[in-house]
């Protein structure tokens, strides 16, 4: 098992192309249940897109065993600008053996090492795996993160997230009654 760690505008397509066809056979459903517009900022055929990503790639010899990313957020809360790394499309292609465990672990590195805050979604079932990876669970949160007319992220989540050296977090966990502009649907 190895990992790989590219920068978006590095990506070769081939394996851009690979990461698509998994992410959307794990997360169309959800995408087009809440809305069209969600679709147009999802997939890996534009890589102006994604060129500032981070993109964390497990693999074996012979294929790819998890991939997710980072996504570059510039944010604005409480009159300060924030920059923070979206924690997006975690997927293990198959569970229960330790890819995505390798793959989280790589992530969580990255933050740390970078002093970022990072912040994602993730089902409520899956914060016990996240918080034993090292990341902060806030439940009842996401209704606070609005893209638009979208509230949340579309679904009943949780929020994970790592305190970088800016304490974002920290802002928006002191300032209950604020809400989270976001820039884009989820990411």
């Amino acid at each position: 098992m190895k990992v790989d760690i590219i920068i978006g505008k590095n990506l070769p397509s081939g394996l851009a192309s690979k990461i698509d066809v998994i992410w959307k056979s794990h997360f169309q459903e959800s995408w087009d249940s809440i809305s069209p517009e969600w679709t147009r900022y999802k997939g890996l055929d534009n890589p102006e897109a994604y060129a500032n990503d981070t993109f964390f790639i497990i693999t074996d010899e012979e294929r790819i065993l998890a991939a997710g990313r980072l996504r570059p957020i510039e944010l604005d809360f409480l009159e300060t600008t924030y920059f923070i790394l979206g924690v997006a499309d975690i997927v293990a292609v198959e569970k229960g053996k330790g890819y995505g465990r390798a793959l989280i672990e790589a992530v969580h590195a990255r933050l740390i090492e970078t002093e970022m805050t990072g912040v994602g979604f993730c089902r409520p079932s899956k914060s016990p795996f996240y918080e034993k990876m090292g990341f902060n669970i806030a439940k009842d949160l996401v209704e606070r993160f609005v893209y638009k007319e979208f509230i949340g992220v579309g679904h009943s989540e949780d929020v994970l997230y790592v305190n970088g050296k800016d304490r974002f977090m920290e802002q928006v966990l002191a300032h209950p009654d604020e809400i989270v502009h976001i820039p884009v649907p989820n990411w």
